[in-house]
């Protein structure tokens, strides 16, 4: 069940992306296709995980909030994504995700070159949050590691003067 879950939602983004792909591909090459949808793609699905996973937050002092909302957040899309939190505290919170179906469907559709733009939403996402929290990753499925470890740190305060 779970793997005609991850099947469907990868193909149901990456199918009409697919198409384009290859229909633009007929005029400008499969490269410049995937430039000119890569980022369509990203924006689609950076949108999808600000709505259903990322909580906005723009103060370091609500981090706590925003680490109890994406933790549970996270718990729902765990058949999805097979994502766990592997460490936390008070400053900090890191996820380990085992699947993702966007990049899984590309590669499958034979275009694993959109998925560094998939990956990149979450860069993007930290941008517009980063007055209260910085965002690292050191491994990302796109790139073909068999995980990607999302890490969440409250923004430090510079010290009073």
């Amino acid at each position: 069940m779970k793997r005609l879950l991850r099947t469907t939602v990868g193909l149901m983004t990456a199918l009409p992306f697919h198409a384009l792909i290859h229909l633009c591909a007929l005029f400008t090459g499969k490269d410049r296709a995937v430039e000119i949808f890569g980022p369509v793609a990203s924006a689609l699905i950076t949108r999808t995980a600000e709505f259903i996973l990322i909580p906005r937050v723009d103060d370091p002092d609500k981090f706590d909030e925003f680490r109890a909302k994406i933790t549970r957040n996270a718990a729902f899309l765990r058949p999805l994504y097979d994502v766990s939190v592997v460490y936390q505290d008070s400053d900090r919170i890191v996820f380990n995700y085992r699947n993702c179906p966007h990049c899984e469907a590309f590669r499958a559709l034979g275009l694993a070159q959109v998925n560094p733009y998939i990956c990149d939403g979450d860069w993007q996402i930290a941008k517009r949050h980063a007055s209260a929290w910085d965002f690292q990753r050191s491994h990302q499925i796109g790139a073909g590691d068999d995980h990607c470890d999302h890490t969440y740190l409250r923004k430090q305060r510079p010290p009073l003067a």
